[in-house]
C-alpha cells in the first residue's frame, strides 16, 4: 500500500503511467516473433546396438555417438585414433612404443599406462566380443559397418572395465550374394594403405567373409646414429569369419582376427652408441624396431529375436 504521508507530493501520480509506458515499449520491441517452418526432409534413422539389441539412436536413453562406414570415409577416419575428432568427450591415441597399443579416455576416465596386467577404464569390443588387453586394440577401419561410442559407465550390459564407457566396432554383415570391396589410400610420407574384403555364401545357410589390410607409412624422423626411421608404420591386419544361420532367429559366428605390427619405435629411441661402453658398436648397429603379434580367436553364438510390442 502506498503511504501518502511519506510520499513526495505529485510523484506517486506519475509513477504508474510511466511504468505502464515502459512495459508497453518492451512488449513492442523485445518480444521476438516466432514463425512456424515446415521441415524440408525427414531425419535419417540411425540403427545402433548400444543396448545389445538393434534400435534407433533416438530411442536409446544413453549418450551414444555412432558413425557408419560412409561417414567415416568422408571424415577421413582411418583408425580408432581418428574418432576423437568425431565423438565428444573421447580421447584415443597410440601409447608407448607400439603403433597398435591403445590408450582411451571417455569423459576423462581411462587408463594412463596401458600395461598388460592393468585393467582399462574404457572397454573396446569387436562384434560384442571384449578385447581384454590394449595391445593390438588400436584398430584400423578394416571392413567396418559402424563404430559406436558409449559415454558413461556401462557395467550393467558390458560388465567390468567400462566405468568410463565403451567403444564398439561392428564389422560388415555377410550378404546373401558374393560381394567384393577394394579400397586404397595414398598420402604424404609415402603412405600406402590397401584394403580388400570378400563375402560369399558357401552353401545353404552358411556364409563366409575374409578381409585383409596393409597399412604402411614412412617415419616422421630418422635416427641420427643408426639411420633407422622413427615413428613409421608397418601394420598388417586380417579377419576371417564363418556364419551359420539355421533360421531367422539364430546365428552362429566363428571369427579369427590377427594384427601384425612391425612399426618402428614411436618418438625418440634409446638406440645410440655410448663411447664409454664396450657394447657401443653393437648398440650402434641395432635397429629401434618393435614386433608385436596379436592374434585372437573368438567364437560367439548370437540370437536375433524379432522385436514385438509385448517384449518392449
Amino acid at each position: 500500500m502506498f503511504n501518502n504521508n511519506n510520499a513526495v507530493p505529485g510523484f506517486h501520480k506519475k509513477l504508474l503511467p510511466l511504468a505502464m509506458a515502459g512495459l508497453s515499449g518492451m512488449g513492442a520491441v523485445g518480444v521476438p516473433q516466432v514463425f512456424a517452418q515446415e521441415s524440408t526432409g525427414a531425419m535419417e534413422e540411425i540403427v545402433v546396438s548400444a543396448r545389445r539389441r538393434e534400435e534407433t539412436l533416438q530411442e536409446v536413453p544413453q549418450a551414444v555417438s555412432a558413425l557408419n562406414g560412409e561417414e567415416m570415409l568422408i571424415a577421413g577416419v582411418s583408425s580408432l585414433a581418428d574418432l576423437q575428432s568425431q565423438a565428444p568427450g573421447l580421447t584415443v591415441y597410440a601409447a608407448r612404443a607400439a603403433t597398435s597399443t591403445v590408450t582411451a579416455y571417455i569423459r576423462g576416465v581411462g587408463q594412463s599406462d596401458p600395461l598388460w596386467g592393468v585393467e582399462p577404464g574404457v572397454g573396446i569390443y569387436v562384434d560384442d566380443v571384449y578385447m581384454a588387453r590394449p595391445q593390438g586394440a588400436l584398430l584400423e577401419m578394416l571392413d567396418v559397418e559402424r563404430v559406436e561410442v558409449l559415454r558413461g559407465p556401462q557395467g550393467t550390459l558390458y560388465g567390468r572395465n567400462t566405468i568410463g564407457g565403451a567403444i564398439k566396432y561392428v564389422s560388415r554383415p555377410m550378404g546373401e550374394e558374393t560381394e567384393i570391396s577394394l579400397g586404397t589410400a595414398l598420402g604424404s610420407y609415402n603412405q600406402q594403405d590397401f584394403k580388400a574384403a570378400i563375402s560369399t555364401p558357401l552353401g545353404e545357410n552358411l556364409y563366409a567373409r575374409v578381409a585383409l589390410g596393409s597399412f604402411e607409412r614412412d617415419g616422421f624422423g630418422e635416427n641420427r646414429f643408426s639411420g633407422a626411421e622413427v615413428s613409421d608404420k608397418q601394420l598388417y591386419a586380417g579377419r576371417a569369419a564363418i556364419e551359420w544361420r539355421p533360421n531367422d532367429s539364430w546365428s552362429v559366428n566363428l571369427a579369427h582376427d590377427a594384427v601384425y605390427d612391425r612399426s618402428a619405435v614411436r618418438g625418440p629411441s634409446a638406440c645410440f652408441p655410448i663411447p664409454s661402453s664396450p657394447f657401443s658398436a653393437a648398440m650402434h648397429r641395432c635397429r629401434p624396431t618393435t614386433t608385436a603379434m596379436t592374434s585372437t580367436t573368438v567364437s560367439t553364438i548370437r540370437a536375433t529375436i524379432p522385436t514385438t510390442p509385448a517384449l518392449r
